[in-house]
């Protein structure tokens, strides 16, 4: 949101959520009053105040929905992270700004490209696919979701049986949350690390040792 001099980030984290002209029980994170009435409240939420102009802080060129999308700069990002994990690339919002969990399952099938592949161990054929369907099925998903189908769609998200082949789909173990998230999670205290792997297990993003979970890795390619 913009305002004269400076601009206001709201990211609204796993659990946070907005009230227009009314308000919870908790105390907002963020409440606006306006001239004339109407208020507008944002709860459990991260909220930061930018006082640069937005374009020298964005890059839109990475945002898969916006018109400056630069599929060639996404493709030259990756070169540059041949040691990362597909998924992992997907999630990196320096790449993808925009891409979350459904999205990095479903293009992944979409191109038959495993979750634990090399960025550059991929042809430069798959690499374009993987640039593409970002974007393509960014626009999918929002379009499936304006018209309340979107579950309809899912190929493996949350699925237990790969639709192409039958096989039945297994689940990796913090597969998805980038090389530094997992080197922060190897480094917590083992109380908060223990509240942080339930809180992602929740969200469909790490399983505890010995238990299968069958949600977020599309089957490897074929």
């Amino acid at each position: 949101m913009e305002f004269g001099g400076f601009s206001l980030r709201v990211h609204f984290m796993l659990f946070g959520s907005y009230r227009i002209d009314e308000r919870k029980e908790a105390a907002p994170r963020l409440g606006l009053d306006f001239e004339g009435g109407g208020e507008l409240n944002f709860y459990a939420c991260s909220v930061k105040f930018i006082e640069a102009p937005l374009d020298e802080v964005y890059d839109w060129s990475a945002d898969v929905m916006n018109d400056a999308w630069d599929p060639a700069r996404a493709r030259r990002k990756l070169r540059a992270r041949p040691e990362a994990l597909a998924a992992d690339a997907l999630l990196d919002q320096q790449v993808f700004s925009g891409v979350g969990n459904i999205i990095k399952n479903e293009v992944l099938h979409r191109i038959r490209v495993h979750p634990e592949s090399r960025v550059g161990a991929l042809s430069p054929r798959k690499l374009g696919e993987l640039v593409t369907q970002a974007r393509d099925y960014s626009f999918d998903f929002l379009r499936w979701k304006k018209a309340y189908v979107l579950r309809k769609h899912y190929q493996v998200h949350t699925r237990t049986v790969c639709p192409r082949d039958g096989q039945r789909l297994t689940y990796r173990k913090q597969l998805g949350l980038g090389e530094a998230a997992r080197v922060l999670l190897r480094a917590l205290p083992a109380a908060v690390r223990l509240k942080a792997s339930r809180l992602s297990r929740q969200r469909g993003i790490s399983t505890p040792p010995g238990r299968r979970r069958r949600r977020s890795v599309a089957p490897a390619s074929r």
